[in-house]
């Protein structure tokens, strides 16, 4: 394409959306003139008819030459040939045109050649900064629906450019926000405030496999012709947020560490001394007299202490698995049938899933107490009762064991702290299981995680290697 060739690209309704610096000289008009403009009004006199049509009805590869007089913003003639050709590009129309000015003979104006190579340039430039960005890039038209989306959107989500081309976006957020963003877009189409337009923000962004992870989403807007579109870039927060997580998590266990002496010490045995007399005392307490309750209610509350710092000092000391081949099959079906023996799990229905006999390296008593911490947790979240499902699958390296309830689920924000020490979410909970199966699970090289979304249950993924 040589100087004085102007370039202008058209949307299906004929509106300038992008032009280079030839053919602002062309027109001796600046940029934000032409952006928006009808190219029929600034090409009038290029077999008008003619071109109305074409940009009317353009068929996908269809060529059309035309030429005349050209007028500036001056008023000044000037001979040119224009060659227009309709494209699409990620599923939009689009028309191109290329305006020459030199009208010698020799020249006979833009040729099939430069045109298309100046296409195929523009274009593969484009593509290649989108496409190599490690964000992902996503547009959206004023209806939700996807336009396009590049190569990082497929590693961050799974889906391929094409399985979401023209799905509405909300197939990437998950509930409850999914089901407002049809009202967000709606209303600031109507009204124009913006809120999140221009500002970035932290929001959670759902995977083809349903699973939930915080993202980083900045959002801005363009229009083309008379049509809005909203292209969004997201930045995965994972790896920021279990960074995160892991500094607390460190400097929790870093204190618990330093006091758990102390309290085994102070406490543990002061409570040891309390249990015995009161038990003495309740027992002489004929079943009748109200003072059997309260010291029954003493008596729990002390049990409940030791409890606590029992797991306080399980957590604060260093965990060397003993480990041994196990049938995690077998090791599972042990914790299922204890489980169904107590009256706690009467409400639930258990199935165990296992398509082949799979072997690992564990200690059996911690990953028993991992797993049995699993399903105390899963009932508690169903107080009328549910399902329990738990199934294995492998990967070269690894053994996976999954571990589903149909509860009440948790909110993003519940979600992020679980594993903290102390946090808990159950009136008498001690928020110390988790952080001990997490350290078990470590221990062992493996690791344990947990994907919630409220009202719809909870998934928690036990991970070890297979040697």
């Amino acid at each position: 394409m040589g100087e004085a060739d102007g370039l202008f690209v058209c949307d299906e309704r004929g509106r300038v959306c992008e032009v280079n610096e030839a053919a602002c000289r062309l027109l001796g008009r600046p940029r934000q003139e032409l952006i928006g403009a009808s190219l029929d009004r600034l090409c009038g006199c290029l077999a008008a008819e003619e071109t109305r049509r074409f940009l009317g009805e353009p068929r996908d590869g269809e060529s059309l030459r035309v030429g005349g007089l050209l007028r500036d913003k001056g008023g000044a003639a000037v001979k040119v040939l224009c060659r227009l050709h309709a494209l699409r590009i990620d599923g939009r129309r689009y028309t191109a045109a290329l305006v020459n000015a030199d009208s010698s003979p020799a020249d006979g104006g833009p040729d099939d050649a430069r045109f298309m190579q100046a296409l195929a340039s523009s274009e593969s430039r484009l593509r290649a900064i989108v496409d190599t960005a490690v964000d992902a890039i996503l547009t959206i038209d004023e209806a939700g629906r996807i336009e396009s989306a590049n190569s990082a959107v497929h590693k961050m989500f799974g889906y391929t450019p094409e399985e979401l081309r023209g799905r509405d976006v909300a197939v990437l957020i998950p509930s409850p926000y999914s089901d407002r963003h049809a009202d967000y877009l709606a209303a600031y189409l109507k009204s124009g405030i913006k809120k999140i337009i221009g500002v970035g923000r932290e929001v959670m962004g759902r995977r083809k496999d349903g699973s939930t992870f915080p993202l980083h989403l900045a959002v801005s807007e363009t229009t083309i012709g008379e049509s809005k579109v909203f292209t969004g870039i997201l930045r995965d927060l994972s790896e920021m947020k279990g960074m995160q997580e892991e500094v607390i998590q460190s400097r929790s266990l870093a204190a618990i560490g330093e006091t758990a002496a102390v309290i085994a010490h102070e406490i543990k045995n002061p409570l040891a001394a309390l249990s015995g007399p009161i038990q003495v005392l309740r027992d002489e307490v004929s079943a009748a007299d109200p003072r059997r309750e309260v010291l029954q209610a003493m008596l729990e509350q002390v049990r409940r202490l030791d409890d606590i710092v029992r797991q306080l000092l399980l957590l604060a000391r260093p965990w060397v698995p003993k480990k041994e081949p196990c049938h995690l099959g077998e090791l599972v079906q042990r914790v299922v049938a204890m489980a169904r023996e107590q009256s706690l799990f009467s409400g639930v229905r258990f199935s165990v899933e296992e398509e082949e006999s799979l072997h690992a390296m564990v200690d059996p008593a911690l990953f028993e107490q991992v797993l049995w911490n699993l399903l105390l947790n899963a009932v508690q979240a169903m107080p009328k009762g549910g399902d329990v499902r738990v199934s294995f699958f492998a990967t070269p390296d690894e053994i996976r064991l999954r571990v589903e309830d149909t509860g009440a689920g948790m909110p993003a924000d519940v979600q992020a702290k679980i594993f903290r020490p102390f946090f808990s979410t159950k009136p008498s909970g001690t928020g110390l299981g988790l952080s001990i199966c997490r350290k078990i699970m470590e221990a062992h090289g493996g690791a344990i995680t947990i994907q919630s979304d409220a009202g719809r249950g909870t998934v928690a993924m036990l991970r070890v290697p297979r040697r």
